[in-house]
């Protein structure tokens, strides 16, 4: 567990960095708030990824359901924010200091949507595996009790 906390929060500070990097000349205060709102447009998306992934796993109880998806949409989200979050940025930082044209920026939210999607598409899919995974684990601890 503690691996997987420390992973989660490099990966939180690399997402970060990377994005604040990633949005050069905008002013400090604006690349706060920029990442700020990333953060939770990243959050959201995750957290959508989670719904589809657990819409065919039953689980044993409520608690269960909600301990599983806070663990999963915090390692989901780092892993995504260092996906979508240093994209996002460049973009707007391109926008901010006017570098941009709008074919360009068309054509660059063009694949973020494609990213967005293919996220969507196979995170569902190894968040499924991950939760039966998990399951499985705690119903074998329980049956060796």
């Amino acid at each position: 567990m503690a691996i997987i906390i420390i992973t989660s929060i490099i990966l939180y500070i690399l997402m970060i960095l990377w994005s604040y990097h990633n949005l050069e000349d905008v002013d400090k205060s604006k690349k706060i708030l920029y990442i700020a709102i990333e953060a939770i447009f990243t959050i959201i998306i995750t957290y959508i990824t989670f719904n589809i992934s657990q819409k065919i796993i039953e689980y044993p109880n409520e608690e269960i359901l909600e301990t599983i998806k806070i663990s999963l949409i915090c390692v989901f989200t780092g892993i995504n924010g260092c996906i979508i979050m240093p994209y996002i940025s460049k973009i707007i930082g391109k926008i901010d200091g006017r570098d941009i044209e709008q074919k360009e920026l068309l054509i660059r939210i063009g694949i973020l949507i494609l990213i967005i999607i293919l996220i969507l598409v196979l995170e569902s899919n190894y968040m499924s595996s991950t939760q039966n995974g998990i399951l499985k684990y705690l119903e074998n601890l329980q049956n060796s009790q």
